[in-house]
């Protein structure tokens, strides 16, 4: 007799309403052969084995009904010569209402980072929401960092760092994601400059009077 799968973890465990999110689900004692697939409340969705050994499978979320915040169970059909539905316990996928940004302050910062940038919108509160600045507009580049989320109106991004070879200035796309992986584009680039350098000083010393004139050499301006 084969001992009885269950699942063990699903990871992320949210993601958009609009589906798409890779979720990893990690199946104790999975059922050797047959096909698989992932059911999110009453939506189906394929499974991909990715290691039959640790038990672990690949669905991507299907979409849910309507762009609001919920909670569907999430269970595993195995077909072969008969349908067997593995369960677990704590296995719901939370969808969610996913960001509406009207408007950002503070975007633009040193290459060092560690600027404040405040989205104003609309945003989830129980859930972390991270930043991601993206340089070439590729989804695997560029640092995610964590926001603070000050209410379901604000939500404050840290800039990451930037190493700029060439260039003084540089626009960076910014996004925002709930679960680290799935990342929706604001709308809004944040300005990227190098931090100007003194390199030297005409005259170094004066009366205490003042009135001396003074010229900065400064590099990268």
């Amino acid at each position: 007799v084969l001992p009885v799968p269950e699942i063990r973890n699903i990871v992320p465990s949210e993601g958009p309403w609009f589906g798409g999110t890779l979720v990893r689900v990690l199946v104790n004692n999975l059922p050797p052969n047959g096909r698989f697939e992932c059911v999110f409340g009453t939506a189906t969705a394929p499974a991909t084995v990715m290691d039959p050994v640790s038990g672990l499978l690949s669905c991507p979320s299907p979409p849910s009904k309507q762009n609001i915040s919920s909670y569907v169970p999430v269970t595993v059909n195995y077909v072969q010569s008969s349908l067997v539905v593995i369960g677990g316990s704590n296995t719901s996928f939370h969808y969610l209402q996913y960001p509406n940004v009207f408007g950002v302050q503070n975007s633009f910062g040193p290459t060092s980072g560690g600027t404040n940038v405040h989205f104003f919108g609309e945003f989830e509160v129980d859930v972390d929401v991270y930043c991601h600045f993206i340089p070439d507009g590729a989804a695997d580049a560029g640092e995610i960092t964590m926001a603070t989320v000050v209410s379901s109106n604000e939500v404050i991004c840290y800039s990451a760092p930037l190493n700029l070879s060439t260039e003084l200035v540089r626009h960076v796309p910014m996004y925002l994601s709930y679960n680290g992986a799935d990342i929706l584009d604001t709308g809004f680039v944040f300005e990227y400059y190098v931090t100007p350098v003194i390199t030297g000083m005409s005259v170094t010393s004066g009366p205490q009077t003042g009135g001396v004139s003074v010229t900065l050499y400064v590099s990268r301006l």
